[in-house]
């Protein structure tokens, strides 16, 4: 089965730009221990989890996320992957879906 949140609980569905849909799924590579991801799967994740990314327009979104330097690709097998900072943004989301406890 395919994991619908990362480790540390941020929710595929609460995401709404396909850009942060795109490093959700490059976060979730990293944490599998994949070396990164082709186009077609992310298409294929994205797609499984309900709120597909069409082929062409991961590399649209993908150059978006490389010139904010929160992904990178690498040159020997053209996969993509998500760098530090990519991490630190997601983890800053406000969709993140930790528990709150608040004292009544």
């Amino acid at each position: 089965d395919l994991p619908s949140k990362l480790t540390d609980g941020i929710a595929y569905v609460k995401l709404k730009s396909p850009q942060d849909k795109l490093l959700w799924t490059l976060a979730l590579a990293k944490e599998l221990r994949m070396d990164g991801l082709v186009g077609s799967d992310i298409v294929w994740i994205t797609d499984t989890l309900g709120s597909g990314i069409a082929n062409n327009h991961v590399s649209v979104h993908y150059q978006r996320l490389r010139d904010k330097e929160f992904a990178n690709q690498s040159t020997l097998t053209g996969k993509m992957r998500i760098t530090d900072e990519g991490l630190q943004y997601l983890s800053a989301l406000p969709s993140k879906q930790k528990p709150t406890h608040q004292n009544g």
